[in-house]
């Protein structure tokens, strides 16, 4: 016999004990319920549109529900004086190197979860251990396990009920049993903390390794943690939106590490919102695989300690601009980021038209309009972004020109985040130095034919017409 079957058949035997615990506490009366109060959440409305929630209004009410704590406790402390309690905890940690502290723990932990499902009705048959058996097996034998996270997002919008951007990642909207729950009364007021309603949700998941360490969930966590910051910058990218996360839950398969805890972020910030329309389900998916390609800016990410660059600083500046709720410093920040991508260091003469030349020739190539882009360009810099880098704002005969000119002035603004967000794109790949690049772009304003080498350059993931 293996040391995997030996210590499945002790598990086995274990969790039969559990069982006859329990059964045998419930027929004498030993083991009872403890009843408590909880608050319970029912929509009376919800309408969701191409804006978001539209409508949503609850009412609540307090029921008293049965819960177990006391007695899966009780019962813990039954189990851990079995001598199958000790010979699982011999097996694991003569066979697997565990020690006997840490060993303990992954059967309370076990046992209360095997206890709680029983005792909720779960589990109707000692027969039914499999589904805890084997994923504490595939932990201890270091296999890989899946780890999972729901995650509420503000800033996108959608026309389709989901879409499924990959094999591990989904994106799908709000619906009303999101918002339906049952909590319990933990202090005297029956509310509860409200978060911002999300637009939508992201599910997405990982695996660990094999051949992982038995503590390999906690990485796989922070694993998790940066696959979503990656994943949203992917969203905060394909078009100009604040796309940001309000909660998010993990859980895994793991028994050893669950995963399950919910992480809330901070102040939440900007107020910009795209929709991702039926029509632009193939275009999203089409980026999001090509996007797989590429290494982001170290900034989209957490625990990273890469250099700062360019294009770092740049989308620093992107979410400088996505979450600010002041018109100028919107534009400004837009502006400096593109600065940090077309700007020499030792360029101090005639910045505002090198830099709308040059963003106008790059994004030319890949589909705008370059004289829309360089007039736009030199009001940004002259009129907003230098004004305010030195303290002022614009009065408000300037914006009315401007928005004579443009039309709405949030969209103008929206604009030239729009310049940076495609800029950064283009520039994913990074295959020369940001100095060869300008000269690139600077020596193809007398030779054309230079255009064909700076496209060459360019990371496109999908054509700009299609956008």
């Amino acid at each position: 016999m293996t040391k995997k079957e030996k210590l499945q058949e002790l598990l086995q035997e274990l969790i039969h004990a559990i069982y006859s615990i329990i059964k045998d506490g419930l027929e004498k009366g030993t083991l009872q319920p403890q009843v408590g109060p909880y608050f319970r959440w029912k929509l009376t409305e919800f309408e969701y549109g191409d804006t978001g929630i539209i409508k949503k209004s609850a009412k609540g009410e307090e029921v008293l529900r049965p819960y177990w704590g006391r007695a899966t406790r009780a019962v813990f402390k039954r189990v851990s004086e079995l001598g199958a309690h000790h010979e699982v905890i011999t097996a694991i940690t003569k066979d697997y190197g565990v020690e006997e502290d840490q060993c303990t723990h992954y059967l309370e932990t076990i046992t209360t979860k095997v206890a709680g499902d029983i005792l909720a009705g779960k589990i109707k048959a000692p027969t039914d251990s499999a589904k805890y058996i084997t994923p504490l097996l595939k932990d201890l034998n270091g296999e890989s396990q899946e780890y999972r996270a729901e995650v509420k997002l503000k800033g996108l919008v959608l026309q389709p009920r989901s879409i499924q951007l990959d094999d591990n990642v989904r994106l799908r909207k709000p619906n009303r049993s999101d918002f339906e729950r049952e909590v319990p009364v933990i202090f005297p007021s029956r509310g509860i903390m409200a978060l911002e309603d999300p637009t939508a949700f992201l599910h997405t998941r990982v695996y660990t390794e094999a051949d992982a360490k038995v503590d390999s969930g906690f990485q796989a966590s922070v694993t998790l943690q940066n696959e979503i910051y990656r994943e949203i910058a992917v969203l905060r990218l394909f078009r100009v939106g604040a796309v940001q996360y309000i909660q998010y839950t993990e859980d895994s398969d793991s028994i050893i590490h669950p995963g399950v805890s919910t992480l809330t972020s901070g102040r939440l910030r900007g107020s910009d919102k795209y929709l991702i329309t039926r029509e632009d389900v193939n275009l999203l998916k089409a980026f999001w695989a090509n996007m797989k390609s590429v290494t982001l800016p170290s900034s989209a990410s957490i625990g990273e300690h890469r250099e700062p660059d360019e294009l770092s600083i740049a989308y620093d500046r992107y979410g400088d601009s996505l979450e600010a709720n002041v018109l100028e410093k919107r534009i400004s920040s837009a502006v400096m980021g593109l600065e940090a991508l077309y700007l020499g260091g030792g360029e101090q003469q005639e910045m505002s038209y090198r830099l709308r030349m040059r963003v106008g020739k790059l994004l030319g190539l890949i589909g705008y309009n370059p004289g829309e882009v360089q007039e736009k360009m030199k009001d940004a810099y002259n009129e907003i972004r230098s004004k305010y880098v030195h303290g002022g704002l614009l009065k408000q005969k300037d914006k009315q020109r401007l928005e004579k000119r443009y039309g709405d002035i949030n969209e103008f603004s929206k604009t030239v985040m729009d310049y940076l967000r495609a800029s950064i794109v283009a520039l994913l790949l990074r295959k020369i130095s940001k100095t060869s690049l300008i000269q690139k772009i600077d020596d193809s304003f007398l030779d054309t034919s230079k255009d064909g080498e700076i496209r060459k350059l360019l990371f496109m993931p999908y054509d700009k017409e299609a956008t």
